[in-house]
């Protein structure tokens, strides 16, 4: 399944492959600390729970 969210700071969408909503949490997890950090340096980080949180309320799944 394809899961994608869009970042609310500057409408960037990242995307990740996976087999199921946790494999989803932490690959798109990854890529979004990525993408703050180079993208948007100063915003204050977030925890890997603050991450989960935001990315299951914001996230869209494609079959």
């Amino acid at each position: 399944m394809k899961y994608s969210f869009t970042c609310t700071l500057d409408n960037v969408v990242l995307s990740a492959e996976a087999k199921d909503d946790k494999e989803a949490v932490q690959k798109l997890t990854v890529l979004g600390k990525k993408h703050v950090k180079d993208a948007h340096p100063a915003a204050s980080p977030m925890t890997d729970a603050e991450w989960e949180k935001f990315l299951r309320a914001e996230w869209k799944k494609q079959k």
